[in-house]
């Protein structure tokens, strides 16, 4: 791809656990999610500690809605086509969950163009920079 006469780099992207484990059980915009990353339009970027929430969010959503999907399949192509960083440790919590710090630290690991909801204080967050 070009840009402006140069190599344009995919987006590095940390997929939310909601949307991986929806995408893993239903269809649609999750899932559109996940066929474009198995499409090469982006490259997801994961900590091991976002690896193992998805995993036990995922096992938890199939056993409590009694689903008979597995999800280790879409584990196991997540971890092997996910570039896995070390994340970066943030010096407090920059979220109003800090269970969500582990994707900011994930983000900021994979030199990843944070979405909006990182630096607009309206939705709880703020700029783990400031």
């Amino acid at each position: 791809m070009k840009e402006s006469g140069r190599a344009r780099e995919k987006l590095q992207v940390v997929v939310d656990t909601n949307v991986f484990v929806a995408a893993i059980f239903w269809q649609g915009s999750a899932r559109e999610c996940l066929v474009r990353f198995a499409r090469r339009q982006f490259q997801a970027c994961v900590t091991e500690v976002v690896l193992e929430e998805y995993a036990e969010t995922a096992w938890d959503v199939k056993f409590e809605e009694h689903l008979p999907q597995s999800p280790q399949p879409w584990l196991n192509w997540i971890s092997n086509r996910s570039v896995i960083l070390s994340a970066v440790t943030l010096a407090e919590p920059v979220s109003a969950d800090p269970d969500d710090d582990k994707f900011i630290e994930c983000a900021l690991a994979a030199n990843a163009d944070l979405s909006s909801p990182v630096t607009d204080t309206s939705f709880g967050w703020r700029n783990p920079s400031e």
